[in-house]
Formats: structure tokens, C-alpha cells, sequence
């Protein structure tokens, strides 16, 4: 997303494409989230705690292999680990073909 100037995914993606190939109707709302902030999200929803650090580390799928979060006052502040540490390009290849991608990145193949 860097590479072409948007910091949007709607920028790249062709959301009615996906839609199609999933064969779902149009217009259903997609959204889209850093996946460690996901993962991060997943494991804080199983606890009662006030305040954590939630350590993220995965195979790297978007050039960022781990996060760091802090929750304090009721705050999910990022340390590390978010989109302004996504490389130009950031993608995997091994997602790709069904991701509907416009033609400057990917599409379904």
C-alpha cells in the first residue's frame, strides 16, 4: 500500500470481487485490521485484567513478525507492531490468489 501512496486497503482492494468469488451478495461492509492487533485482541478478550502488555509474534506474513501492546486506563496504546511498521509491499504471496487484489497488486487467479 506504500509503494502505491494509500494508506487505505480499500485502495487496493476490490472488495465487490472478493465478495463475488466468496459468493456472497454485494455490498457487504469488509473491514480491515493489523492482524496482531487481532491476535493481541483474541487473547485480552479472556481475561478480566485492567492492565497488560500483550506481546504478539507470529511467521511473519506482512513483514512485522511481533508486536507490543500496553493496556493502562483503559487504553490499547501500540508500542511496536503496528501498520507504520508494514513494509513497502507488505504482503503474502501465499494468501494472494484468493484475495481479489486490484490488477497493481494481486488478483484472483
Amino acid at each position: 500500500m506504500r509503494r502505491i501512496g494509500t494508506g487505505e486497503a480499500n485502495g487496493v482492494f476490490d472488495t465487490e470481487a472478493y465478495l463475488a468469488y466468496l459468493g456472497l451478495r454485494p455490498g457487504i461492509p469488509v473491514f480491515f485490521s493489523n492482524h496482531h492487533f487481532a491476535h493481541g485482541l483474541s487473547a485480552l478478550f479472556h481475561t478480566d485484567w485492567d492492565d497488560a502488555l500483550i506481546y504478539t509474534a507470529d511467521g511473519c506474513g506482512d513483514n512485522v513478525h511481533y508486536s507490543h501492546r500496553l493496556l493502562r486506563g483503559g487504553a490499547l496504546d501500540c508500542l511496536f507492531g503496528d501498520d507504520r511498521w508494514l513494509a513497502s509491499g507488505a504482503g503474502s504471496t501465499a494468501s494472494a490468489s484468493p484475495m481479489a487484489m486490484r490488477p497493481t497488486r494481486w488478483a484472483i487467479g
